[in-house]
């Protein structure tokens, strides 16, 4: 720990500058040595705080963390879990920030707790997920009963001519006619959607935006992008939870000069590129700041507050 104890073993040069040099490096290396010593210390007593994170809804189970110390060490963790340092580290955390800390944690790690962390947890559906099962299974139901009598029969067509390709070799005239079956299924589904729009679109904002949604996709598979873009336009005027927020840019990008010329005559597409264009040149990262910690309710909960207080208890 001195660097004349360190040195007394050792021949002593008669140059000064040399003796200086000796001396920076000795020290350089003492201070890398008490800094990884720290460091390593450091990640021995919170290793097992990433096992008590939950990432979707940034929790923290503090009283879970609490339980696995030793009761002589407790006293000392509830302070420090109580302190803004530790906030700040719950936060690089849950931002999944690589920084020292995280190096230190890798390269230390055992095998069983390298096993642990690649065991494959599934995930569960958030609020959202569940909300869209829930709207979208009521839309197929109503949509599957207005177009049920004039859709035609694809699963039938399709099985008809897989039996024509195994028994005659004429795969051409089967590939243009099963062409135009899809386009003629495509387009009837466009009519009705157009029907159906029309029909609910002063009663069911939730419904109409829905169909807007369909047609937008179908309009997309047809190569139709201007109006696939003008149906999900529509959707910041009904409902901007289903809005498919990365596949927008992504039309907007894949639309060919001619077409880009005819969207800029439109005021709604317009608008629209003008939109992505600005989404485009904000940052790609917002680091979110907000850590909470875990809190059994005292009170009785709403449906959708009971799911979200029962995602928020799982560690993931």
């Amino acid at each position: 720990m001195h660097f004349d104890l360190d040195q007394c073993c050792r021949g002593s040069g008669t140059d000064i500058n040399e003796q200086r040099d000796q001396r920076r490096a000795w020290q350089r290396r003492l201070n890398d040595d008490i800094q990884r010593l720290a460091l390593e210390l450091i990640v021995n007593l919170f290793r097992d705080v990433i096992y008590h994170l939950n990432y979707e809804h940034r929790v923290f189970h503090s009283e879970e963390f609490l339980k696995t110390r030793q009761p002589t060490e407790k006293p000392f963790y509830k302070k420090v879990l109580e302190t803004q340092i530790f906030h700040s580290f719950l936060k690089d955390r849950l931002n999944k920030k690589a920084d020292s800390f995280t190096r230190m944690e890798l390269h230390t790690r055992s095998e069983t707790q390298k096993k642990k962390m690649t065991l494959e947890i599934p995930r569960r559906p958030t609020m959202q997920e569940i909300q869209a099962r829930r709207a979208s299974s009521v839309t197929e139901n109503r949509l599957s009963r207005r177009l049920g009598t004039s859709l035609p029969n694809l699963q039938e067509d399709l099985t008809i001519g897989c039996r024509k390709t195994q028994s005659s070799p004429g795969q051409g005239c089967l590939t243009r006619h099963l062409n135009l079956r899809l386009s003629f299924y495509y387009g009837e589904l466009l009519h009705q959607l157009g029907k159906a729009i029309t029909s609910v679109q002063n009663e069911d904002s939730a419904l109409l935006a829905r169909f807007y949604y369909l047609r937008g996709f179908i309009n997309m598979l047809c190569s139709r992008r201007l109006d696939a873009l003008s149906d999900f336009q529509n959707l910041y005027k009904t409902d901007t939870a289903i809005l498919p927020a990365q596949l927008v840019p992504w039309l907007v990008a894949s639309l060919h000069r001619d077409e880009q010329q005819q969207a800029q005559k439109r005021p709604d597409l317009r608008r629209l590129l003008v939109k992505v264009k600005m989404d485009n040149e904000k940052p790609l990262i917002q680091t979110n700041d907000h850590v909470r910690k875990f809190e059994l309710p005292r009170h009785h909960l709403h449906e959708d507050a009971f799911v979200r207080c029962v995602q928020e208890c799982w560690n993931r």
